[in-house]
């Protein structure tokens, strides 16, 4: 399994797989980097319908490791106008050049 603080060259996309299990509706948080909750002794179980805003927020702490390992330069300085997500790389923020000392844009 990934680790969910490195951050990865694709985009995150955390979903709620769902299942029926001797006839109980069961629910997974999945992320397409590989990261799976919730984790029972190690590996990946399957959790009631009840525990779904417990698996949301573990999507959101996700999500929230993933922002803080990005370097600051990828990071994106106008979310609104660039449409980026605060856990993913903004291509046009990280494009930009650093402009030298005293310069101004």
């Amino acid at each position: 399994m990934a680790d969910p603080r490195t951050p990865h060259p694709y985009k995150h996309r955390p979903w709620l797989a769902r299942r029926v299990h001797e006839g109980r509706a069961e629910l997974r948080a999945v992320c397409n980097c590989g990261v799976v909750y919730p984790l029972e002794g190690g590996s990946p179980g399957w959790a009631s319908v009840r525990e779904k805003p417990m698996l949301q927020a573990e999507i959101g702490r996700h999500l929230e490791e993933v922002a803080a390992a990005l370097p600051e330069g990828a990071r994106c300085t106008d979310r609104r106008r660039h449409r980026t997500p605060p856990h993913e790389r903004c291509p046009l923020c990280a494009a930009q050049a650093q402009l030298p000392l005293g310069l101004t844009g």
